[in-house]
C-alpha cells in the first residue's frame, strides 16, 4: 500500500473515530421524572418537551378502576406508586393481559422543529411496598413504544423486582437500565410515546409497585449539520483532493 493510501485511510479513520467519540460523550439525561410533587417532568432538554405522565385506565388514579388505591406521586416518599389490575396468584405474569387491561403509565417526548432525538437508554428505580406475605413473588415492568404499536410481542425489554421484605416500608432493588440504542430509536422527530406496562403475581391488593428517577438518556441535536461539521467535511474533501492530484502527478 502506498503512502497516499495510508494517509488517506488514516485521515478518514481518525475523523470517524473523533465524531463517534464526540457523540458518545455528549449523551446525557434529556428527560427525567423524580415525582417530588407531581407527574410533570423534573428535567427536560431545551429542545424537547416531556409531557406529564399519563396513567392507563387499568390503574386509574383514585382506584375507581382496578385495585383500590389507584396510582400517583407520593410527595412524602418522592416516588410514584401504583397497583396494577393484572395480578395472578398462580405465578403467572402476562404482558398481553397487562396491555389488554391498560395497566400502564405513558411518556410523550416531543422534539422541537429542526431537531432530532437519538436515544441511548431508559433508566429507573424499581421497588415496592406491601403489607402481608408475598415471599417468592415478583413484579415486572415492560417498556413499549408507539414505534411498534405497543404490541405485546414487540416489547423493548422488561425488568423484574423480587419481593423480600414485609411491611409498609419502600424497598428498591438494583437500578434498571433498558437499552434504546437500536436503530429505530435514533433520529426521532415529532412525538414518540413510550409506555411502562405492569403486572405481578401476588394475587392480592396489598402490593404496591414503586418507581423513581425515570430517565430517558441520549442527545437532542440539530437535524441540519452545524457550520463546524460542514467545515470539517470540506477540509477532508480538500485534503483528499490534494492527495489525489499529487498521486496523479
Amino acid at each position: 500500500m502506498n503512502i497516499i493510501k495510508i494517509l488517506r485511510t488514516g485521515v478518514f479513520a481518525t475523523a470517524a473515530v473523533g465524531l463517534m467519540t464526540s457523540a458518545s460523550l455528549s449523551a446525557a439525561t434529556i428527560a427525567q421524572y423524580t415525582f417530588a410533587s407531581n407527574l410533570s417532568a423534573t428535567t427536560e432538554d431545551a429542545n424537547l418537551t416531556a409531557d406529564t405522565i399519563a396513567i392507563g385506565a387499568g390503574i386509574n388514579v383514585g382506584g375507581s378502576v382496578g385495585r383500590s388505591g389507584g396510582a400517583g406521586p407520593d410527595a412524602v416518599a418522592g416516588s410514584f406508586f401504583l397497583r396494577s389490575s393484572v395480578t395472578s396468584g398462580f405465578n403467572q405474569i402476562s404482558l398481553a393481559n397487562a396491555v389488554t387491561a391498560d395497566d400502564y403509565i405513558s411518556f410523550d417526548l416531543t422534539v422541537a422543529d429542526g431537531f432530532e432525538m437519538d436515544l441511548s437508554s431508559f433508566t429507573f428505580e424499581h421497588g415496592y411496598s406491601r403489607n402481608g406475605t408475598f415471599a417468592g413473588k415478583q413484579s415486572r415492568a415492560y417498556l413499549l413504544s408507539d414505534i411498534n404499536g405497543f404490541a405485546s410481542d414487540q416489547f423493548i425489554a422488561f425488568h423484574d423486582e423480587f419481593f423480600d421484605v414485609n411491611g409498609g416500608s419502600i424497598n428498591y432493588g438494583s437500578a434498571a437500565t433498558i437499552s434504546l440504542a437500536a436503530a429505530e430509536y435514533q433520529g426521532l422527530t415529532g412525538t414518540t410515546e413510550f409506555r411502562l406496562y405492569f403486572a405481578d403475581n401476588t394475587g392480592g391488593s396489598d402490593y404496591i409497585h414503586r418507581f423513581d428517577d425515570l430517565s430517558f438518556n441520549g442527545t437532542v441535536v440539530s437535524a441540519v449539520p452545524e457550520p463546524g461539521t460542514y467545515a470539517l467535511m470540506g477540509g477532508l474533501l480538500a485534503l483528499c483532493s490534494v492527495m489525489l492530484r499529487r498521486r496523479r502527478a
